[in-house]
């Protein structure tokens, strides 16, 4: 977080960070993708890749880009990445992380 924040008093408009929350417990994950979303928010683009996000890091993310065997399988609202896998008949059990699905 510390390599974050010393890039970010530049105040650079597009922000690339890869797994920014890699090595941390959920608490500092949870934080650090809080912070980006507030980011994101007041005008900041953010591009993140987290691999296998919890649940609670999930419902935070706003647009995912999935990559499934090097393609492309969904981008779009997060909120929306349950219905699309139902509409290509992939079913996510009910209460079930979607990232780890």
């Amino acid at each position: 977080m510390q390599m974050i924040a010393l890039e970010l008093v530049k105040n650079p408009p597009i922000i690339i960070l890869d797994e920014p929350n890699s090595g941390s417990d959920e608490l500092s994950s949870s934080q650090c993708v809080a912070f980006l979303q507030k980011l994101a928010h007041i005008g900041h683009t953010v591009i993140c890749s987290i691999h296998t996000p919890s649940a609670k890091i999930f419902q935070k993310l706003d647009y995912v880009y999935v990559i499934t065997a090097g393609q492309c399988m969904y981008r779009g609202s997060a909120s929306n990445l349950v219905p699309y896998l139902q509409s290509v008949n992939i079913e996510c059990p009910r209460h079930y992380n979607p990232a780890d699905f």
